[in-house]
Order: C-alpha cells, then structure tokens, then sequence
C-alpha cells in the first residue's frame, strides 16, 4: 500500500502555528512545555467553533432552481488555516486508488497536481472535502479528477452539508460518463425537485444515501 501526501504544505502550517501562538498570545499562555493551562486554552479555542455553528441550516442556495444553475454558481475557496491544514492523501493499493481530501482547500490539491506536471488524475474512488461544502469543491477541480465514485461523509445535521451546489458539480462533470455519489447518512433535507431532476435530466448519476460500503 501506498500513501502520497497532498497537503498541507508547509506554508500552511506555519500560517496554522502563527494563527496559534497569536490564541495562546490573547489567553496569556507562554507553555514551555505542555501544560494544562495550554490544554484548556486549545479546547476553549475549539469550543469556540462548536458554539459558532448551528445545529441546523438550509442546505445550499434554494434560489436556484436548477442543477446546472447550482454547479455554476460562482465559486469561493475555503481559506481557513484549520481545514487548509488538514492531511490528504492519495492511497494506491491492488491497482485501486483512493483520493482522500479530507477538509482540505482546492488550491492544496490542484499545486499538486500542477507540481506533479498532471492535467488530471484517475481513481477509482474520490473522498469529497469537507463533508461535501460547496467552498471546497470546485467545478475546476472535478474536471481534473477521473472518477466515477464519490464518497461524502456526513449525516447533514450540522451545516446543512452536503451542499447542493457540490452534488450538482458532480452531475454535470460526469452527464455523460456517469459516476455514482454515496453518502453514509439519510439526507433528508434535499429537496425533491433536485432528486426529481437528477433522474430525468442526469440518468447517469446515481445518488445512493446510508451506504457504509463500497465494492471497488
């Protein structure tokens, strides 16, 4: 088996220690060593995260109204120091590759690409960033990405996640060729005009819900 790292770069890392430091500056924590005033300073950072996001929100923009409109809504990159920092990988085993993105950012994935002198990949199966968010994914980055299995890990409860906007980039990159989308929850809150149109218009794409394996 074989893992070739993604990201984070090391700029990114060091975006995420400064970002750090300046936490720990504002709680009056100098640590030599781990102590526990910079554990409880680190959870009561995280903790501000989990207050900040609500339990539930509306799921992608319902004004648009159809799923070529949402594909092409205008795209806007993640930039968090968090979710930039986060390990992606590219796992080969048995002439099967997997494209784990974990919640990281376009831009980490598509240098590497670049760095790699590629235009674009082909995998057997695709780890969608950031539980599906419609601010990492983009219609750029799918073009480069051969694929026809899309994992999104998330039970929608949060932030309202899988955005639509991604499932639909999804659809119109793969119309033809087909690829099938599996999330390991019931979503319930994707609007029946959205599942109505995929099998009219996208035949080919197959949007399978509660499924926790997959034969490659």
């Amino acid at each position: 088996m074989k893992f070739s790292v993604i990201g984070p770069s090391k700029s990114v890392l060091n975006e995420l220690k400064d970002l750090w430091k300046h936490k720990l500056s504002e709680r009056r924590v100098k640590p030599k060593i781990i102590s526990k005033a910079y554990y409880d300073a680190f959870e009561k950072y995280i903790k501000t995260f989990r207050e900040a996001a609500p339990s539930t929100t509306p799921i992608a923009s319902f004004e648009k109204i159809s799923i070529e409109a949402l594909a092409n809504v205008k795209f806007k990159d993640d930039n968090s120091p968090t979710n930039k920092s986060c390990l992606s990988f590219l796992i080969e085993s048995n002439n099967k590759r997997l494209l784990y993105l974990s919640d990281c950012d376009v831009g980490v994935v598509t240098s590497w690409l670049d760095d790699l002198g590629l235009t674009s990949i082909k995998v057997d199966v695709v780890k969608i960033s950031h539980h599906g968010s419609k601010n990492n994914t983009s219609l750029e980055l799918l073009n480069r990405i051969v694929c026809q299995k899309y994992l999104i890990s998330t039970n929608g409860n949060s932030h309202g996640h899988p955005d639509l906007e991604v499932l639909a980039r999804i659809s119109i990159v793969n119309k033809d060729s087909g690829a099938e989308i599996f999330m390991n929850y019931e979503i319930e809150h994707i609007p029946s005009w959205f599942t109505n149109e995929l099998k009219t218009s996208y035949p080919n794409i197959k949007l399978s819900m509660n499924s926790c394996e997959i034969d490659l």
